[in-house]
């Protein structure tokens, strides 16, 4: 059964998985353990988000914490929904040997699967916590097998430093600086290497051009120093996604769409469904940064904003519209100007994202209505382009220049 090899699963394979996982809670512990590796080889572990929280609670509640091997790895899935809750929550097991052999098989990519992204703070602790207890083995020469050998907990380890030295923030920059100090000896000189390479980079990003003046703060300064910068940065973000949707052999479009035919009218998941797979791709770039993004976050007068991009004291909320949704043409005043942007946190910024499926889709997903252009002409957009130019021209003057639209084209036309 593909479910169980990983190889040659759809999306709708994966929503199965969920749903079999969801339905059936006392599955044998290993094949529990295969249908969720299959998710997460596929990309598809962000589904299974509310199923890992309600096993954390249920362990925390009846204080199941005996069987170390199976409560490391439910707990080594929840620290890629929540990393900083999972931190917290980790507290119970003392830093036995096993946590980190369940973070290594869910990080490490060692069969050739897509890997999971771990989050930077998440990585500081395994290597703080981890890198006396393994200390730098080389892999042994000719042959060697078998799992959890020494050389392997160092491959992890290491890939998790070049990783962090990888990331032109201050925070890991400074990381890596404190950690040459306290990490083992076997690691100080692997250390010393990745930090020459990080100020290098840094050094190479000060070129990039004066287009990118945002970014550059990033790359020396550690992250935006208000909300204007940070809504540029994730302007950038999703022209990279854009460019990717189409343009990747993995056909990332097709995870919005529930069924697509070649000749008849095709079918886009829900708002809430693209807006968690946009959620996804958005998320791992800008982990990179250093930053963060919450999915329905709590807002002013009890109101939930779609996606929210945080970092240190600044919050930039982010509205989603399918273009089926009755209030596209007014949600980015009623409700991202006059609801979200009093968060004084955001600074009165925002970003409106709309999702550009086109005509050829059934009805329920078409167009909601017209618009009027500047000269009160109604005009029904035919192209992403034109969809954001008659967004653009509603909205309200006061919201002008802190209100972004950006039209995320999924379209098949």
């Amino acid at each position: 059964m593909r479910w169980l090899t990983h190889t040659g699963v759809t999306d709708k394979d994966t929503d199965k998985i969920v749903e079999l996982l969801e339905k059936y809670n006392k599955l044998n512990q290993d094949l529990q353990k295969n249908l969720i590796m299959t998710l997460v080889h596929n990309e598809s572990i962000y589904k299974l988000e509310k199923y890992l929280r309600l096993k954390i609670l249920s362990i925390e509640k009846l204080n199941e914490h005996n069987n170390v091997e199976i409560v490391s790895f439910w707990f080594a899935l929840y620290s890629y929904i929540d990393p900083l809750d999972y931190l917290i929550k980790i507290g119970y097991f003392n830093n036995p040997i096993e946590v980190f052999w369940q973070l290594s098989e869910i990080y490490q990519n060692t069969r050739g699967y897509k890997q999971l992204v771990c989050d930077i703070q998440l990585k500081i602790w395994i290597i703080n916590t981890f890198n006396k207890t393994f200390i730098n083995r080389e892999r042994p020469e000719g042959f060697s097998s078998g799992i959890r050998n020494p050389w392997q907990a160092t491959d992890f380890i290491n890939s998790l430093l070049t990783s962090l030295s990888n990331t032109p923030t201050d925070e890991a920059y400074q990381f890596l600086k404190k950690i040459q100090l306290s990490i083992h000896t076997s690691y100080k000189e692997h250390v010393k290497y990745l930090l020459a390479n990080q100020q290098n980079k840094i050094r190479e990003y000060r070129y990039v051009p004066s287009t990118l003046e945002s970014l550059l703060s990033i790359y020396q300064n550690e992250a935006p120093q208000n909300c204007k910068d940070l809504k540029v940065l994730v302007i950038i973000l999703l022209d990279e996604i854009q460019a990717e949707i189409y343009g990747s052999e993995t056909d990332p479009h097709k995870a919005f769409y529930q069924c697509i035919k070649k000749d008849e009218k095709s079918i886009p998941h829900g708002e809430n469904d693209c807006r968690d797979r946009l959620a996804y791709f958005l998320k791992l770039k800008l982990q990179t940064y250093g930053f963060k993004l919450e999915t329905e976050r709590d807002m002013p007068d009890d109101k939930r904003a779609d996606m929210v991009c945080s970092h240190a004291n600044l919050h930039l909320p982010i509205e989603v519209k399918g273009q089926w949704h009755k209030d596209l043409w007014t949600a980015m005043n009623d409700q991202l100007g006059d609801l979200y942007l009093k968060e004084h946190q955001s600074q009165r910024k925002g970003i409106y994202l709309v999702f550009w499926f086109g005509q050829n889709v059934v009805t329920r997903r078409s167009l909601h209505s017209t618009a009027f252009n500047k000269t009160g002409i109604s005009e029904r957009p035919k192209s992403a382009k034109e969809l954001k130019s008659l967004l653009d021209d509603r909205i309200e003057d006061k919201y002008k220049g802190d209100i972004e639209i950006y039209v995320m084209d999924i379209s098949r036309d």
